[in-house]
């Protein structure tokens, strides 16, 4: 799996937990193209690391890496057509243009940060039922995402009486059970309360994917300009050919950098937000028992044959 190398820059998984990349693998996929948002740059970095991984031939973390971004470059045109955005041209959204709507772009940005949360909690809570912890399941993890569920629900016209039973339903799992390891029940409970506050964790994680509209917009906003330089110059043969240029310098420049922040930062949101809600790591990888040297010396003994 290419997605690996990005688990591996955090930490190696233990053998005894759950293999976090087939679920992160999809989220680092789909939140790496919202950042990104453009059919133009999606389609360069399909190209690009395609040619890149033909002609160098990478090997290991490298290739792994190319692929990564070249997978994502796919994510990026999806995302950019439902954006509708193309060389930071809007033309035709399908969803919404997050220069228009930056406050709709803002709650999906949360919408699926909330969802990235609740998925990683959902990860947990396999593992709790694989290892026979089943109150665990519904205190430490189910209790959060009622909760979750609930104060999103509660925001709709039609899901406030919904969302606040889920939210109480939740809370009160919490303060009963969470400090269940305490005999006395005073302390069980000012346990549970003193856990109930975690839910402020758990606020500035979600709106740490606000992160999501604020590169989309940089980036947007960048194209746009460079766009608008260039047109500014198309006044004669001489202003054309330097719009070419500044056109091309442009948007190189922002796709670099759009490429770079979106790594890190929809890295960041994986180590974080997500492996924080199940992750432990600390595993060692299987090296098979070989010698690894820079220099052989041989040795030559002379025998006879019999």
């Amino acid at each position: 799996d290419s997605f690996e190398t990005i688990t591996d820059m955090f930490e190696k998984p233990h053998p005894d937990e759950v293999d976090p990349n087939p679920v992160m693998s999809i989220w680092y996929w789909l939140i790496f193209g919202m950042m990104m948002g453009d059919v133009g740059y999606g389609v360069v970095m399909v190209v690009l690391f395609a040619l890149m991984i033909k002609k160098m031939r990478p090997k290991g973390n490298a290739l792994r890496l190319f692929r990564v971004l070249m997978y994502s470059g796919v994510s990026t045109i999806l995302w950019g057509i439902l954006f509708g955005s193309y060389f930071g041209v809007s033309w035709n959204p399908i969803l919404m243009s997050p220069m228009e709507k930056p406050l709709d772009m803002l709650i999906l940005s949360i919408v699926i940060g909330a969802c990235h949360i609740i998925s990683g909690l959902l990860v947990k809570a396999y593992r709790n039922f694989r290892d026979k912890q089943y109150l665990a399941i519904f205190v430490d993890q189910f209790s959060w995402i009622f909760i979750l569920i609930g104060v999103g629900l509660f925001f709709l016209p039609w899901g406030k009486s919904i969302g606040l039973w889920l939210a109480i339903g939740g809370a009160g799992l919490i303060v009963l059970f969470a400090g269940r390891k305490n005999k006395n029940v005073v302390a069980r409970i000012g346990s549970g309360l003193y856990s109930l506050y975690g839910i402020t964790g758990y606020l500035g994680d979600i709106l740490s994917y606000a992160r999501i509209l604020a590169l989309m917009l940089s980036s947007s906003v960048i194209a746009m300009v460079m766009n608008m330089l260039a047109g500014m110059l198309q006044s004669n043969a001489i202003g054309f050919i330097l719009s070419l240029f500044v056109y091309l310098i442009g948007h190189v420049f922002n796709l670099a950098m759009g490429m770079l922040s979106a790594y890190i930062h929809d890295s960041r949101l994986q180590y974080i937000e997500f492996f924080n809600k199940f992750y432990e790591g600390g595993g060692i990888p299987f090296r098979p028992l070989t010698l690894q040297t820079s220099y052989v010396e041989m040795i030559h003994d002379s025998y006879q044959e019999n």
